[in-house]
């Protein structure tokens, strides 16, 4: 089965949160945009991957369409780890992280949607993995201040969410959610890597834990300070999460054996799972 066609498809979505609009950022202008991959095969069968977009949405479909897809194209799709390992060795000055390691992620994606069908199996058991009957959902929130983090915190929780995430800098912030929640639902705190230094996490981290975080995700800068989180997470005990904004398979080794993080969390958006880095 050869690969015929691979196109990104970007999607721009309208959406109402029950607060004004971001300005900037996700969300900007109200709007939430994904980016899609789809791979055409001389089979008939397509399959279909996410690749990271966002702010990076432009410069991913140009690595799609310029770098990746005239590597790919005629290739066997159901070779996977030969195919992708080869991308990513052709590639290796320009995908240890950014559009091009995402554009490659999208078409990993989409290679095992496409195994999945033919076989008729889904990805995991393909995978080796264990099937869940269900898996629990959490509400993530856009960035949305003090004026506003309760009230949208509150709805997610009456709509049957049990965990909320925030993504806000502030302590009262927090505070606001924690108060519009009541102390018996978890809340997660999405810092987008937003302070420069240990020290100022540590001193956030320290004033937010009346509020109890369940996790404190991506709190310094550059987000493979591995011995800075460490640090953090001795000094402070909040629980610490990161992972998304790692490049390669290597760095989520290097971040577990580090024990820098209580949660890893690395985004197959941006990382080939198939890959050997």
């Amino acid at each position: 089965m050869k690969i015929t066609h691979i196109e990104p498809i970007h999607v721009s979505i309208p959406f109402e949160h029950g607060a004004p609009k971001p300005s900037e950022g996700l969300g900007a202008g109200g709007r939430f945009d994904a980016l899609f991959v789809r791979v055409d095969t001389d089979e008939g069968v397509t399959g279909w991957g996410e690749a990271f977009g966002y702010a990076a949405g432009p410069v991913t479909m140009a690595a799609l369409t310029r770098i990746v897809a005239p590597f790919a194209i005629g290739r066997d799709a159901t070779d996977i780890p030969g195919l992708m390992g080869e991308l990513w060795f052709r590639t290796k000055g320009m995908s240890r992280n950014g559009p091009v390691a995402f554009a490659l992620s999208g078409l990993d994606i989409a290679l095992w949607d496409l195994k999945g069908k033919v076989a008729g199996a889904p990805i995991w058991r393909l995978l080796g993995g264990a099937g869940r009957a269900r898996v629990e959902a959490y509400a993530s929130l856009m960035r949305l201040g003090p004026a506003h983090v309760g009230k949208v915190a509150s709805d997610a929780v009456a709509r049957g969410y049990r965990h909320i995430k925030l993504h806000e800098h502030s302590v009262e912030a927090v505070a606001a959610a924690r108060a519009a929640v009541g102390p018996d639902v978890p809340l997660m705190l999405d810092t987008n890597c937003h302070w420069p230094t240990v020290e100022a996490a540590r001193e956030a981290a320290q004033a937010m834990q009346p509020y109890e975080l369940a996790w404190l995700e991506e709190p310094l800068y550059p987000p493979d300070d591995f011995d800075g989180l460490a640090r953090l997470r001795r000094e402070t005990g909040v629980p610490i999460a990161a992972g998304e904004n790692l490049g390669n398979v290597m760095d989520v080794r290097r971040i577990a054996e580090a024990k820098a993080v209580d949660v890893v969390q690395p985004s197959l958006a941006k990382m080939a799972a198939s890959a050997r880095s």
